[in-house]
């Protein structure tokens, strides 16, 4: 009897122990309805199962075969797909344990990231009551990646757990309606939408923002070191490092300084606490884990964090530039396969953003595949979330249609081309003028300021002639600067808008 009671027991220790040798773990990518990207191979990867063991993946009407490896992960490649309204299944067998995955569908994929305008949600937005009664499309897709819930307050034990690398992100694919979207980000709702009406295939959207990020936790740690200028990133606390921003390090320790005065346990590393904010970190646990996942390309806004100082808006350009190179060597893409488009910062009451959107005009000739969104009109005096994301999604897909779908459109407002000097007058021409530069408010022409090579600048008065602005100059002998729109919130607002009504990108720069 003992003897047959041991039997039976080792056989059900046996039995479980072949169940959990082929439990099946899916990255959280993998989800009912999620979508695919068109036109690249189709990796499907997981672990949880015993070196050696067959895996078995249904992709609709194929299926493909591979084994475990010593480390207990799999990946296997399906061949690329066109687009699809069709659905079909993902099912993944290893062993007795088996995963099915419905309503997948192929299409466009892209990574919306940035900090809180990236991440404000469709309810709150100027527009979002009319657009939440409208939406119900199941060819729109929403993977929201959450994780801390707020910075705008202490963490929580519960906030403090999820700050171990791993647990995160937390989400999973929904189909487009009113009850997925209104906490979603409105920008990458709005670009979705837009990008789905001229293109007519699936969209989905994976929503990585979080709220006050500055752009060095984007950046994995590897990539600091290799830059005398940054090697500050990569050594001791990050908490305790001068050069981090302010408002980042105040924030942080307004999220953190309870759990320290109470003892509690902060996963932490060499580099000190994990928190959303800490170079690195949003990468590792946001960005990281999707390089298997194919994807179109990005769409971002940010900056704010990144605009304290002179000192931190000339580190953001090179930041800026090796973030997109990283991110592209992540996902294995080179620059004309991989589009990076970003927001301008719009107008606010601060006195380096100026400097700032200078830089990132700049950056479209730094950065190969490119694209900016001008939105100068819709920003607030002392708002920095200003409401208006219709019309910023709007203008990401702009440039999106034009440089990746090869729509004809117009991508942007205008874009300085060069200023020169003929005679007594300066001449400032411009890029994507449409049909023709006009004035959108207003008799007058505002914005524009020349100045010699003391800097000191002064207002003149402009005259729209075709794709240019000829400026007439009165109070500067030798004129050596002109700029436009250099205000942190231009008053009165900025005038100049091409034939689409998009507004002109400001800008300073030296006379030819």
């Amino acid at each position: 009897m003992r003897y047959l009671l041991f039997k039976i027991i080792f056989c059900l220790c046996l039995f479980f122990q072949v169940l959990a040798d082929a439990a099946i773990k899916l990255p959280k990518v993998f989800s009912d309805h999620m979508i695919f990207q068109q036109g690249q191979p189709i990796r499907i990867w997981g672990s949880g199962a015993k070196n050696g063991m067959s895996v078995e993946i249904t992709l609709g009407d194929v299926t493909l075969k591979t084994v475990v490896k010593g480390n207990g992960s799999w990946l296997i490649d399906f061949p690329s797909r066109k687009a699809s309204f069709e659905a079909v299944d993902l099912g993944i067998e290893i062993g007795k344990d088996k995963q099915i995955i419905k309503n997948v569908l192929v299409g466009e994929v892209w990574i919306a990231a940035g900090q809180s305008n990236m991440a404000f949600p469709l309810r709150r937005d100027r527009d979002g009551k009319t657009a939440l009664k409208e939406v119900n499309d199941s060819g729109m897709r929403l993977y929201h990646v959450q994780g801390i819930h707020s910075t705008n307050e202490s963490f929580k034990e519960a906030d403090l757990a999820r700050l171990v690398l791993g647990k995160y992100g937390q989400g999973r694919w929904r189909l487009c309606d009113a009850e997925s979207v209104k906490d979603f980000s409105a920008v990458a709702y709005y670009f979705a939408k837009k990008l789905k009406k001229f293109v007519d295939v699936p969209i989905g959207i994976i929503c990585v923002a979080k709220g006050g990020s500055p752009i060095e936790a984007w950046i994995p740690q590897q990539v600091f070191k290799k830059y005398s200028n940054l090697r500050y990133l990569s050594k001791g606390n990050w908490l305790d490092r001068k050069r981090t921003g302010d408002w980042v390090l105040t924030r942080a320790m307004q999220n953190l300084n309870r759990a320290i005065k109470e003892g509690k346990k902060i996963p932490a590393d060499k580099y000190g606490p994990y928190h959303p904010f800490k170079p690195s970190y949003l990468y590792d646990t946001t960005i990281k884990p999707l390089r298997n996942f194919g994807v179109a390309g990005v769409v971002w806004y940010q900056g704010e964090s990144n605009a304290e100082s002179v000192e931190r808006v000339v580190e953001h350009e090179l930041l800026f530039k090796l973030m997109v190179k990283t991110w592209r060597k992540t996902w294995r893409k080179s620059s004309s396969e991989f589009p990076f488009l970003y927001v301008q910062l719009p107008s606010m009451n601060r006195p380096y953003w100026p400097l700032f959107r200078d830089q990132q005009r700049r950056l479209l000739e730094a950065v190969p595949r490119s694209g900016m969104a001008i939105t100068i009109d819709l920003g607030s005096k002392n708002d920095v979330h200003p409401n208006r994301k219709q019309e910023v999604g709007n203008r990401l897909a702009r440039l999106a249609l034009k440089s990746v779908y090869d729509k004809d459109v117009i991508p942007s407002g205008p874009l300085l081309k060069k200023a020169v000097i003929k005679g007594k007058r300066v001449y400032v021409y411009f890029d994507h003028c449409g049909k023709g530069l006009r004035i959108n408010s207003r008799k007058r022409l505002d914005g524009f300021e020349v100045a010699g090579a003391d800097r000191q600048f002064f207002p003149v008065e402009g005259k729209i002639l075709g794709d240019g602005v000829v400026l007439q100059y009165d109070k500067v002998c030798k004129p050596t600067y002109v700029r436009y729109g250099w205000s942190g919130f231009p008053e009165p607002a900025l005038n100049l808008v091409n034939s689409e009504n998009l507004p002109a990108s400001p800008f300073t720069t030296l006379l030819r």
